[in-house]
């Protein structure tokens, strides 16, 4: 395909200029930035036709594929049952619906009720998420928050469980995150700021006016962000107040929901902290003095005193911490693979739990009370489909109890393996790459590369049954696990920050490189979503030459002008991560790899980009000025393409047949640009 074929899109310029630093800085596309302006909607709807003349030109390819990931789904797919208070939860689908039901019941054998059904919540909307839902204590009542926008402000709305009406005021534009107090007649909920920050708690009484409605605390320092848990206890509300480098927390007593928040940390740059609270104690995994994090401990009292439990260790990171009454559980990286850890407080018992998934990932999950006698985790990997495990602490063993069903699979015909591309400075960069045994061709086939590379997110492997329709196709699906993730510990994210970010992008053209230079395979497509679009826009802009073609999701790519506007979402508690260009040192680094700033004339390879209208994350301008700008630049006449969905925000389509559709296009155009259809 090549852009010479069909019209394309061309984006009027604008004078626009804006000194910083004592740098005049030109941005000829800033009008793209006025989302009620008809020129332009006009211009997006143009870059949506062009997107839909191109992928038409791929023939049945995407419906292909759609059908292909479709016929993989078990479209009547129950998910694993989560123990919480007497009751098992769990949601199921039915075939042709687009989203699930919500369903509880007393046990496995007894009769089944259905708490939502989010089909007909959604029903005439085109968007619909639910950001979680909440049962009362006494299991008679629920919360849940519904966004129909995709701008992530959600509505806290309650249901009576008995009669399965609603009741009370619907409360607006909140964050989606709340928690009932311990009797079941309040409950806790943040809301945002103008820039959409979670950064004031209130408490709500049900029965009362929610304008009347408790404020309880309000963060007013901008780097930091609100949140609230419950203790698996059910004693305390954690209400967390996080930053992108540090965070501290303090507690609510359920039972007394309007008392002053009682601190257990404190907030200090570079500290992070998470507390919790089981057996009488309150338990901190914080990296004071431990880069790779310790396990502290206090006794339940008006003095707390920390001591240490677990000790820091320069060679394992504590990636997580399950406190139950009788026993503890630790989330450990250990040479980029993960182990769990279990415990008794005494030491009496230890052991370490090899995952059942090779180079996979682990999460705990589900673990709702304090005195269960089990550790519940899943674990998945590129070719083991998503399973929940239980470890007993009676029987000291491990059972699986679900495992997520996909049609027509096979898991002994791939094979997934881990390799290590030496970086520019000498760092050998782990790769988890995985293929179809008969399909795969070394040297010839070509790779579909992914990599993020931010916050300290750890992109460990995950099973895709879309990607089936890759790896059948004789593609190799490659994960890089560069710097700016946790992959190989703390360390790892720190040198992929700030004044070190371009590790984080150097690291990913060497994978790219070795990939064809070690003979491993033939073409290669590179891939990133949000930050990991960031990862995309730099090496596309620094080195179009590694590879061969490009795709970004909701790409963050107007990077250095984003950072300088301290009235959008995300920028300035974004500061710890990428830095401040107000400051020169910070204006100058930024701006030396934002990718929008980096466009010049030269040639690129095709290029895939999806982005979102209500995306309140990475707004949607960014990748719309990128495309206009590099359509504008480049030597060549190789295709790009920008889809741009108006009705949906960050995470894409909220129903999951569209959501396979969106796959289904991504790879048809990777295919049909580098493979075989």
């Amino acid at each position: 395909m090549n852009d010479q074929k069909i019209s394309v899109p061309v984006a009027k310029t604008k004078e626009y200029t804006e000194e910083v630093n004592g740098v005049i800085l030109s941005d000829p596309y800033r009008w793209l930035q006025d989302k009620e302006s008809p020129a332009v909607r006009s211009y997006i709807d143009e870059e949506n036709a062009y997107a839909e003349a191109v992928m038409s030109e791929t023939g049945s390819l995407r419906q292909d594929i759609f059908e292909e990931i479709k016929a993989r789904l078990d479209e009547n797919e129950t998910s694993a049952p989560v123990k919480d208070r007497g009751w098992l939860y769990y949601h199921r689908y039915e075939e042709g619906k687009s989203y699930p039901i919500y369903c509880r019941k007393k046990s496995a054998d007894a009769e089944e009720e259905v708490i939502l059904d989010q089909n007909e919540l959604a029903e005439g909307e085109d968007f619909c998420s639910i950001s979680q839902m909440r049962i009362s204590p006494d299991g008679s009542k629920m919360l849940y928050g519904a966004d129909f926008a995709g701008d992530e402000y959600f509505e806290i709305i309650s249901v009576d469980l008995n009669t399965g009406e609603e009741y009370g005021e619907i409360i607006g534009k909140t964050t989606g995150d709340f928690e009932w107090d311990a009797d079941g007649k309040g409950f806790f909920y943040t809301v945002p700021d103008d820039t959409r920050r979670p950064y004031s708690l209130f408490y709500h009484r049900e029965g009362t006016d929610p304008e009347r409605d408790v404020r309880l605390y309000s963060e007013e320092d901008c780097e930091y962000g609100l949140y609230i848990a419950r203790a698996k206890s059910g004693k305390y509300l954690f209400v967390i107040l996080g930053a992108n480098d540090s965070s501290h927390s303090g507690i609510i007593p359920l039972g007394d929901p309007e008392a002053d928040i009682r601190f257990l940390s404190y907030k200090r740059k570079g500290i992070d902290t998470t507390v919790y609270h089981a057996c009488g104690r309150f338990f901190m995994r914080t990296n004071e003095d431990a880069e790779n994090f310790k396990i502290m401990y206090a006794e339940d009292n008006e003095a707390i005193e920390w001591k240490e439990l677990i000790a820091h260790n320069e060679n394992i990171l504590i990636d997580d911490f399950e406190p139950f009454d009788s026993f503890a559980a630790l989330k450990i990286r250990e040479n980029g693979e993960l182990k769990a850890r279990v415990f008794t407080y005494d030491f009496e018992f230890d052991s370490v739990i090899d995952i059942p998934a090779k180079y996979g990932s682990l999460d705990f999950t589900g673990n709702k009370s304090s005195d269960a006698g089990f550790l519940r985790f899943s674990c998945q990997s590129n070719i083991n489909p998503p399973a929940v495990y239980e470890w007993d602490f009676g029987t000291k063993s491990l059972s699986k109890t679900w495992e997520k069903k996909v049609n027509g699979y096979d898991p002994s015909l791939y094979s997934c393996e881990r390799i290590f591309a030496p970086s520019h400075d000498g760092k050998q960069i782990p790769m988890t790459i995985v293929y179809r045994k008969d399909a795969f061709k070394k040297g010839e086939s070509p790779c579909f590369l992914m990599g993020y590379g931010a916050y300290g997110y750890s992109y460990d492997p995950s099973f895709s049954s879309a990607w089936i329709s890759m790896l059948d196709r004789g593609f190799l699906c490659a994960t890089a696990h560069i710097r700016g993730g946790e992959e190989m510990g703390r360390k790892w994210y720190l040198d992929g920050k700030l004044l070190n970010k371009k590790n984080t992008f150097l690291d990913f053209i060497s994978c790219a490189e070795y990939v064809k230079k070690s003979g491993l395979a033939g073409k290669t497509a590179v891939y990133g979503r949000s930050a990991g679009g960031l990862l995309i826009g730099a090496v596309y802009t620094m080195r179009p030459d590694a590879f061969d073609m490009a795709a970004a999701e909701v790409p963050f790519v107007d990077a250095l002008n984003t950072m300088l506007d301290e009235s959008l979402p995300l920028t300035v508690g974004e500061f710890n991560e990428w830095g401040n260009p107000r400051d020169p040192k910070y204006f100058e680094y930024i701006r030396s790899y934002s990718p929008y700033d980096n466009i010049k004339a030269t040639e690129y390879p095709p290029l895939y980009m999806y982005s979102a209208l209500n995306d309140t994350r990475v707004m949607y301008w960014e990748p719309l000025k990128f495309m206009a700008k590099l359509r504008k630049t480049r030597t060549d006449s190789n295709v790009s393409i920008l889809s741009l969905a108006k009705t949906c925000g960050h995470f894409g389509a909220s129903g999951r047949y569209d959501g396979i559709m969106e796959k289904a296009q991504l790879f048809a155009f990777v295919i049909s640009t580098i493979g075989r259809k």
